[in-house]
């Protein structure tokens, strides 16, 4: 799909850039996989960058909220859509990388989709207009 691998501090928007507290609405086009984007987002920002990831650290913080068996929805993959109008059609994949040394890596692609959906609200953004 030509999107950048990202690792580490050196991309602009950083993990803590992201609001997880909110869904990634229209983010990736599919409801489960923005939450599971959600999920991928967090653990990032437990490590305070875009780092490379084994599926148990996301397993592990999925099972802290009371869940088992994290599922990346297309996010590694692309997977089958259904539409009336279209049919079955092949959508997602590769916004995750699954690297030959068993860690997940996120893309440019993920971080700037998540990030348009859900920024981190400025403390700016707070600052009431002076009274006139």
């Amino acid at each position: 799909m030509g999107y950048r691998i990202i690792e580490g501090k050196g991309f602009l928007v950083q993990p803590k850039d992201i609001n997880t507290e909110q869904h990634f609405w229209d983010a990736f086009g599919n409801s489960e996989t923005e939450v599971s984007a959600r999920y991928i987002v967090r653990l990032c920002q437990r490590k305070c960058a875009w780092l490379p990831f084994h599926r148990a650290e996301i397993e592990a913080l999925y099972q802290e909220g009371g869940y088992r068996g994290f599922e990346f929805n297309w996010l590694v993959e692309p997977g089958l859509s259904f539409s009336i109008v279209h049919g079955n059609t092949r959508v997602g994949g590769g916004w995750i990388v699954l690297g030959e040394d068993g860690l997940y890596r996120v893309t440019d692609d993920f971080i700037l989709r998540c990030y348009k959906s859900s920024p981190m609200p400025f403390p700016n953004d707070y600052i009431s207009p002076p009274a006139t």
